[in-house]
């Protein structure tokens, strides 16, 4: 018998390691939809992944980019799963999930972050352990998170958790989407992607090269994720030396970075830690300024 229903997406983002996990996720969204049919106003979920669910684009940006249009901007609720990898870093984030997570949180929808605490494997990824470590501490001071050791008790918190989504849903208008909540600004402003205020809004991604003995960063985007282009910028460097007079003008290109846009340049040569970038600019409110520390290593907050 047909009849009508309110469909709600649920994204599951996470990086490869928690496939298990990820299915187990699924199931239990269907088993949810088994036990809700006869609800009488009648609500429907429907999981998304990237890896079934994204279609193959060019020219639209990066893969997350296309990742992000197609399913994290239409999804609903959206549950984050880690075990030992963070994952993959973009232009604009730690990680890809990282990035999911951020946008969804920035715009108000449902995010629920689940870390498993089961044994790591014998061939993990040490480095790529700590990140996810030091991940959920920064995360620890914006939200509760929650952890499991088996999937079942996985399961039991996503449906607790899909059920009281749904509850909040069902209270707003077809398409609507909850108000973002009231956050406390901290370390986490760049990572959740917090509203800025009006004006310029500086940020700086790194991209890390070189042998794992010996990385080094030379490619820098400077982002403006303002409302106000960034005029008459310059960039100075500071090699972290204790005498003012060595804090020098890059020969940077950049002179303008419009709002919502990013641009790029090489640095003159590899710095060496703990050199930092200080960014100049004018805008409405006169001249600023914004200092950047260069990471030797790929950094896990920028």
């Amino acid at each position: 018998m047909a009849f009508n229903a309110r469909v709600l997406t649920v994204l599951i983002a996470s990086p490869g390691d928690v496939t298990p996990e990820r299915d187990a996720v699924e199931e239990e969204v269907s088993d949810w939809n088994r036990q809700h049919w006869h609800s009488a106003d009648r609500v429907r979920l429907e999981v998304r992944r990237w890896e079934h669910d994204a279609t193959p684009e060019l020219g639209r940006g990066d893969g997350q980019q296309v990742i992000n249009r197609q399913l994290v901007h239409d999804s609903d609720i959206v549950i984050g799963l880690f075990h030992t990898r963070l994952g993959t870093a973009t232009r604009r984030a730690v990680s890809g999930t990282a990035e999911e997570l951020r946008l969804a949180a920035a715009s108000g929808k449902a995010v629920h972050v689940y870390f498993s605490t089961k044994r790591p494997p014998y061939h993990h990824d040490p480095q790529q352990l700590q990140s996810v470590k030091e991940f959920r501490r920064l995360l620890e001071g914006e939200g509760l998170l929650d952890t499991f050791s088996k999937t079942n008790e996985l399961r039991k918190k996503v449906a607790r958790a899909i059920t009281r989504d749904v509850d909040l849903l069902r209270a707003l208008p077809v398409g609507g989407a909850p108000a973002p909540p009231a956050r406390r600004l901290g370390s986490m402003r760049e990572l959740l992607a917090l509203p800025t205020p009006a004006g310029v809004h500086l940020d700086m991604h790194f991209e890390i090269t070189g042998p794992a003995h010996n990385e080094y960063t030379r490619r820098v985007w400077i982002e403006n994720a303002g409302d106000v282009d960034a005029r008459s910028v310059k960039v100075l460097l500071d090699p972290g030396s204790e005498k003012l007079e060595e804090v020098f003008l890059i020969a940077c290109p950049v002179k303008e970075v419009p709002a919502g846009k990013e641009v790029l340049f090489e640095l003159p040569r590899p710095p060496k830690p703990p050199a930092t970038l200080i960014v100049r600019w004018q805008e409405p409110r006169g001249e600023q300024r914004k200092t950047f520390v260069i990471p030797r290593k790929n950094p896990l907050a920028i």
